[in-house]
């Protein structure tokens, strides 16, 4: 992927983030726990959604996004996010990338490397979702 001009903007201003390693604080670095199907592996493991979904992965849409980027959807077990889901409906989405109600999920989410995963991490990321509180759509 290559930046534009306006986006190195956008991340230096924290409106879009693209250059994650800025932000790393590199004399802290966490460890990864060991790869397990639990909510706190799975928690180390949706830090990489937090970009668009948001610190509370509630989603939204991304302050100083353009407009041709859809809003990230709810990833909270809230009315408005997977609060109805199931494991199946997860993994089938992935596959799919269809919703259980059927709706196209937007090429824009990175699937394929959700597609990569293997069912520990996949179990431990759906562990994780299941264990947030739930928030409206948009308390990024």
């Amino acid at each position: 992927m290559q930046v534009t001009w306006i986006g190195r903007i956008f991340d230096r201003l924290d409106w879009l983030v693209f250059d994650v390693g800025r932000r790393i604080d590199h004399k802290d670095i966490p460890q990864a726990p060991p790869p397990a199907p639990t909510a706190h592996y799975g928690s180390f493991i949706a830090r990489g959604c937090q970009g668009c979904h948001g610190d509370h992965l509630s989603g939204g849409p991304i302050p100083g996004a353009p407009p041709n980027i859809p809003p990230p959807t709810n990833l909270t077990p809230h009315e408005t996010g997977l609060k109805t889901w199931t494991m199946q409906d997860f993994r089938k989405a992935i596959a799919t990338a269809r919703r259980p109600n059927g709706t196209t999920i937007h090429s824009f989410m990175p699937l394929e490397i959700l597609k990569n995963m293997n069912e520990i991490e996949l179990q431990a990321l759906w562990n994780h979702l299941r264990s947030l509180p739930p928030r409206p759509l948009g308390q990024r």
